[in-house]
């Protein structure tokens, strides 16, 4: 390799979205640029003039790959097809920071100035038509990298300029700043410049750029998995991740903020650095394994990995108590805990103990709790539950209650939170902590009993439980006050509030859906995004034909500008949709469909479909959520069975949560569709 390659990290995402085997003619692009940049079948050209230092290489008839140029490096920045990477290479240049000394791409030239003419009028009828930045220095912009050349410009610019305009343009080291005053934090000062003899090793540029030195490490890159490039950090995230807490310690934020990086990068460096093993769990098997898959990209080939469990928490509490009893287990569903409260209430024969109240008494308070007795029924706290029970009352649901257990008992059955508080109670009675770090990501879907087992399973101590969670995000189960499990986080929480996955514009659409929830113990202050992008569509069809028709056309366009089908999804909340409305689209627009719920393999060429519960985890570029619509978000069937105010309560939040869950698995495009009266959770609706 005769020169330094320096991968800048759009590289990656944009390779990502070509076929394979343009993939492969990229990468033996690659290998011959290294050795002779100059080289004629390459077709090198410059673009700009020669301050640019940009150049395009020619991939095939019609790929294009953009690169920067110096006497020792080649930086691969960009690939697409020729259209597309002449306009993203437009106006920029790669530059050094004239007081930190760190690389940077840069925009220059008429970009600038037409970009400048637009961001610096305020539009008066704009909610974010305030300069938030107007007070700030050029030391303070110079020192947080800032191109010299924008700072007027961004002290000019308003909120909604900057995220339409600016946002995704400048270095991230100045934009985080940036992002960080725009959402009214401030920021902790920067360190003192330390200039680096080359420009790419400077921590400012190693966030955005990889600089490959050898033959053998230029191999391992043009063969690693690209999805590895989503996982550097930003400030905001390496904080949470390097920190010492001195006790249980969470990290908060919206979608797309980074936690589950965040999540897994701090299980590599406790693995790394910690003083004993390590668990990564999330609430579900899917989770779980998507966790496992980033855990073994970050860590490998690395000794510190085998220091890792990755596993669901249920998943590991079954396996342990199985171990510990010597027998296997069986776990009551949904069904068998609703048929048991049916004939408890039957046989119980009051009035006011119906089967539902049962159900909700055993699902809110009693299993949760992990309350088996009388005198621990009588003491319990049901807050969440709403109505208030006197003793009588209390005696005779708890009657009620023992009459369900009955008949589980007599079958074999348990229940997940039963496994959970059976596994803690032999943990805190001696048995041998298996942790040293616990680290759960989606922590706001676990109830009491999983939040005192992620405690139990490691001793008190420095950097003992870690909790990565969205409040907003929690569809599974009640809110449950995470000190009331023994997880105390005062003092120890890191909030995340910019956005790197979606645009602004999905972002403040998905936030208007939660927009005035309850109170919990987590902070909800407001994120922002990096990105700017077109406005999500809500369309309310006059039938369901209706709505087929214009989700295909939708999907016909999509298709038309350049999206992969497998770069899509449509999500619905309940399955008969999925069958009688989402399939139909996909195949009027001529595609083929990928059941999340049944297929394994990747989707490939086909558009993903699931359920809105199946889209938690996952993301894509463009989202349609259909059969939004009056009866059905919320689902009236459940709702109308609720037994009480607070359960319908709780029943309608947690619906809530799931339409903004699944919203926010979008990148780029956000489609919402129904039939009849929209949706009363939906924006203008």
């Amino acid at each position: 390799m005769k020169y330094n390659v320096v991968f800048y990290d759009t590289f990656g995402g944009s390779l990502k979205e070509l076929t394979l085997a343009e993939q492969g003619a990229v990468m033996s692009t690659m290998v011959e640029l290294t050795e002779s940049p100059d080289s004629p079948g390459l077709n090198v050209h410059r673009i700009g003039d020669a301050s640019t230092k940009c150049w395009s290489a020619r991939v095939n008839d019609d790929i294009r790959l953009v690169f920067f140029r110096t006497e020792a490096s080649v930086v691969p920045a960009y690939v697409a097809h020729h259209d597309a990477a002449y306009r993203w290479a437009e106006g920029r240049a790669l530059d050094v920071h004239p007081d930190t000394g760190a690389a940077q791409i840069v925009i220059v030239g008429e970009r600038r100035e037409e970009i400048i003419k637009r961001i610096v009028v305020p539009k008066l009828d704009d909610p974010f038509a305030k300069r938030p930045f107007e007070h700030l220095t050029d030391e303070t912009l110079l020192a947080y990298g800032t191109p010299k050349a924008w700072l007027q410009p961004i002290r000019e610019a308003t909120t909604q300029a900057f995220l339409d305009e600016i946002g995704d343009l400048l270095p991230a080291e100045a934009c985080e700043f940036l992002m960080a005053v725009a959402a009214g934090e401030t920021p902790p000062p920067p360190p003192a410049p330390k200039r680096s003899r080359n420009p790419f090793t400077h921590p400012d540029a190693k966030r955005r750029f990889y600089l490959v030195e050898s033959d053998e490490d230029l191999r391992r890159a043009l063969t690693l998995d690209w999805e590895q490039w989503m996982l550097y950090l930003h400030p905001s995230q390496r904080e949470a991740v390097d920190r010492e807490f001195a006790g249980p310690a969470r990290v908060t934020g919206g979608p797309g903020t980074g936690k589950s990086v965040v999540a897994v990068h701090r299980a590599a460096r406790l693995a790394r650095h910690g003083n004993g093993r390590v668990l990564l769990t999330s609430f579900s098997k899917t989770l779980s394994n998507h966790l496992r898959q980033q855990l073994d990209q970050l860590l490998a080939g690395d000794p510190a990995r085998e220091r890792v469990d990755v596993v669901h928490l249920h998943q590991l509490a079954v396996d342990r108590l199985s171990e510990a009893r010597g027998e296997s287990l069986k776990v009551a569903d949904g069904p068998a805990v609703g048929k048991a409260a049916k004939g408890a209430a039957e046989a119980l024969g009051a009035a006011t103990v119906t089967p539902a109240f049962l159900e909700a008494e055993w699902n809110m308070v009693v299993d949760p709790y992990g309350v088996t007795t009388w005198e621990e029924y009588a003491a319990v706290d049901r807050a969440a539950r709403g109505t208030p029970l006197n003793r009588a009352q209390r005696e005779l649901a708890w009657r009620g209650i023992e009459a369900m257990r009955t008949p589980l008992e007599a079958a074999g059955l348990t229940t997940w939170s039963r496994v959970c508080w059976e596994l803690v109670g032999r943990l805190e009675a001696g048995d041998e902590r298996p942790y040293a770090h616990v680290i759960a990501d989606e922590a706001q879907d676990f109830g009491p009993a999983e939040l005192r087992l992620l405690r139990a399973l490691a001793p008190s101590g420095t950097n003992d439980v870690f909790l990565a969670s969205d409040a907003n995000q929690r569809i599974f189960k009640p809110y449950t006050p995470v000190a009331r499990a023994g997880l105390e986080v005062r003092g120890r929480s890191v909030t995340l509030r910019v956005n790197y996955r979606m645009t602004e514009q999905i972002r403040r659409v998905a936030e208007e859906i939660i927009a005035g929830k309850v109170e919990c113990d987590e902070p909800t202050s407001r994120s922002i995004s990096l990105l700017a992008g077109t406005e999500p569509e809500v369309m309310v069809a006059r039938g369901v034909n209706d709505e087929v028709q214009r989700v295909a056309e939708w999907l016909k366009k999509l298709v038309a500008n350049g999206y992969r089908p497998g770069q899509i999804a449509i999500f619905a909340r309940k399955r008969d949709i999925i069958q009688n409305r989402v399939y139909a689209a996909v195949k009027a627009a001529g595609l083929e469909a990928f059941n999340l719920e049944a297929d394994e393999a990747p989707p490939g060429s086909r558009v993903a479909i699931g359920t809105m519960h199946r889209s938690k985890g996952l993301q894509f570029r463009a989202i349609a959520v259909m059969g939004v619509e009056e009866g059905t978000v919320p689902l009236g069937s459940v709702r109308s069975r609720q037994p009480d105010e607070a359960a319908q309560r709780a029943f309608v939040e947690m619906e809530r949560n799931l339409l903004y869950v699944a919203c926010s698995r979008a990148r780029e495009r956000l489609l919402i569709t129904g039939v009849g009266r929209g949706s009363e959770f939906v924006p203008g609706e």
